[in-house]
């Protein structure tokens, strides 16, 4: 038994001290950052909203289609082994691969063209952005891309 205490109060202690290390970084804060920011600039709401609305409308036809082909099969199949839960497992599951596959078609298709429309937006011209780009290869992340950037 006290082998199971000391176990128990060695994780909790090392779950204790990675909270307290998440909180004092502050890196949590910095998505809320760029939702303010994103939020308190409407000049970025038109170079955004061509490329989210693709993104929705792909992320929407993909979860039907993966609802209309593959629940049915996967609820046969997990009738078998979850019993009376078999409907809200199959769902999970077909969200789930929905998921793998709208993050796959995003990344390929929408993002560069909303990086770089936001890039544009925000007063980076296509020219200064490739300069930039090439500097923080070379410079490594520590340069800052700005509009002043030549």
């Amino acid at each position: 038994m006290d082998t199971f205490k000391d176990v128990l109060t060695t994780h909790l202690n090392e779950a204790a001290t990675l909270v307290r290390d998440i909180v004092l970084s502050r890196a949590w804060v910095y998505p809320l950052l760029g939702i303010s920011y994103f939020v308190s600039h409407p000049n970025l709401y038109k170079a955004v909203a061509p490329v989210l609305l693709r993104a929705l409308g792909t992320s929407f036809a993909i979860t039907v289609a993966m609802f209309f082909f593959t629940y049915v099969p996967q609820l046969a199949f997990c009738v078998l082994f979850s019993g009376p839960l078999a409907f809200l497992v199959a769902a999970l599951m077909v969200l789930s691969e929905s998921f793998v596959l709208v993050m796959f078609v995003s990344k390929v298709f929408f993002l560069n063209e909303a990086q770089d429309r936001l890039c544009v937006s925000s007063s980076l011209s296509p020219k200064k952005l490739i300069n930039c780009r090439s500097r923080r290869r070379s410079h490594g992340a520590r340069t800052r891309c700005t509009s002043s950037t030549r």
